[in-house]
């Protein structure tokens, strides 16, 4: 099996993330690598229902060509989408709404980094 140690590295460098919240995020099954139906080897959020069960995943495919924008992707296409909830919305004392994973992502982070000093 390929460690995912370089891929922790490289998503730590492109998101300017500490290695520590990409630990986290990949331990708790926040994040992950996905291979589409064209051998993209992509990185890879769940799309996860009230109930806890993934319903789909939320996949982006890297840009073909410099200056192009990654594209994103639900597999199974079609799913219903559903809000990216970390933790337990009942007893936090505060709620962060992001547009996408990346923001909450770096929130994670920066919230990290700021709590460490």
């Amino acid at each position: 099996m390929k460690s995912a140690l370089p891929q922790i590295t490289h998503l730590s460098q492109e998101r300017g993330w500490q290695r520590g919240t990409c630990n986290l995020l990949k331990d708790q099954k926040q994040i992950g690598r996905y291979k589409d139906k064209f051998g993209n080897d992509c990185w890879a959020f769940p799309n996860i229902d009230c109930d806890g069960d993934i319903r789909s995943i939320r996949y982006r495919v890297p840009p073909k060509a410099v200056g192009e924008k990654p594209r994103w992707y639900f597999d199974p296409t079609g799913s219903k989408r559903h809000a990216l909830v970390w933790g337990d919305r009942l007893r936090a004392a505060r709620i962060a709404i992001h547009e996408n994973q990346w923001d909450a992502g770096t929130h994670a982070d920066k919230l990290a980094r700021y709590s460490a000093k």
